[in-house]
């Protein structure tokens, strides 16, 4: 009885291993988009109501209260940690107090490259989740399952 539960054990949480691993994809792929969501917001604002950067920030936390990425714009310009891999935090740190640094038309451009890049990192991250996501959550569902056949 012993051994069925252990191997219960064992399999429930290579089960919930796989399953973490996929949600940290998946919160990077919503990072992204919240990303991508951001510039857009940016963009409208900076062309039409010339507003501040520190005031657009503000207003879009206030729209999206629940978005990491509105909770790195709320610490503007001491923007916090999110946990993305291979320095991408770093890039969209730079690419974000890189912006309100020019007058309007210079900002345009920098807006178009930052969407460009954005963009670029959401494909990136969207590619990862349907890849690495799944299949790492299929192996360690296939390696539970397989520990709790042979335990019992």
């Amino acid at each position: 009885m012993l051994n069925l539960w252990l191997a219960g054990l064992v399999c429930c949480s290579c089960i919930a291993v796989g399953w973490f691993s996929r949600k940290r994809y998946q919160k990077r792929l919503s990072v992204t988009a919240d990303l991508m969501a951001l510039v857009a917001y940016v963009e409208e604002q900076i062309r039409y109501n010339m507003i501040s950067l520190p005031r657009i920030f503000e207003s879009f936390y206030s729209l999206h209260p629940r978005s990491l990425v509105a909770e790195a714009c709320r610490a503007y310009p001491s923007v916090s940690d999110v946990a993305l891999p291979h320095g991408e935090w770093a890039e969209i740190k730079a690419l974000l107090l890189s912006l309100g640094r020019s007058d309007i038309s210079g900002q345009e451009g920098r807006l178009s490259y930052v969407r460009a890049r954005f963009e670029a990192l959401r494909q990136a991250a969207e590619a990862d989740y349907t890849q690495k996501g799944n299949l790492y959550a299929k192996l360690w569902s296939v390696l539970g399952v397989g520990l709790l056949i042979w335990m019992v």
